[in-house]
C-alpha cells in the first residue's frame, strides 16, 4: 500500500474495532455518513481511548451507502459487530455507509496521540483528511509499515 501516492485520511475507531480488522474478523468499517469521495483512500486509523495512537493504515475499496437493513444483510459476516451494537449505531438513520476494507497495514511502531498533537494534530470525532504540509502528516506518510491483508473477500452482491 503506497499511501503517499494516494489522498489519505485520519478516522477514529474504538479499540475493540481496530482490533477485530487486526484479526482480519471486521473487513468493512460503517458509518452513519462518509462521503463517497474518499473511495481508493488510504485511511489512517486513530485508535481511540484508551490506546490513542494510529497503529493502522487501510485501504478504502468500495463505499456502498444504503439503508442499515440492506448493509447489515451484505456485510454482517465480515462486519465484526454484533446485529444489537450495529442496530443501535443506526438506530434513526435511513441510509449508511458500508466502507470496505481492502488492504490492512499495521504500523511497525504506532504513532501515539502525544507525539501527534505536539506537530498540531487534533484526534477527529470521526474523520478528517490528511493535506498539505504540516508536521504530523509528514510523520504518519513516512511511518513503516507491514500488510497483514490484500483483498476484501466478502460475499458481496
Amino acid at each position: 500500500m503506497t499511501s503517499s501516492a494516494m489522498h489519505n485520511i485520519v478516522m477514529s475507531i474504538k479499540p475493540v474495532y481496530a482490533e477485530r480488522i487486526e484479526r482480519g474478523e471486521k473487513r468493512v468499517e460503517f458509518r452513519r455518513r462518509f462521503s463517497m469521495q474518499f473511495t481508493q483512500y488510504a485511511a489512517w486509523m486513530y485508535v481511540s481511548t484508551p490506546v490513542r495512537e494510529v497503529r493502522l493504515v487501510c485501504h478504502i475499496g468500495r463505499i456502498i451507502q444504503a439503508p442499515p437493513k440492506l448493509l447489515w444483510r451484505t456485510y454482517k459476516e465480515c462486519a465484526g459487530v454484533s446485529r444489537e451494537a450495529y442496530q443501535q449505531y443506526f438506530a434513526g438513520c435511513e441510509v449508511g455507509s458500508a466502507l470496505e476494507l481492502t488492504e490492512v497495514a499495521l504500523l511497525d511502531e504506532p504513532v501515539s496521540l502525544a507525539r501527534l498533537a505536539e506537530l498540531g494534530f487534533r484526534a477527529p470525532m470521526s474523520y478528517r483528511l490528511i493535506q498539505g504540509d504540516e508536521a504530523w502528516c509528514k510523520v504518519l506518510r513516512n511511518a513503516r509499515r507491514h500488510e497483514i491483508t490484500k483483498t476484501f473477500s466478502a460475499a458481496v452482491a
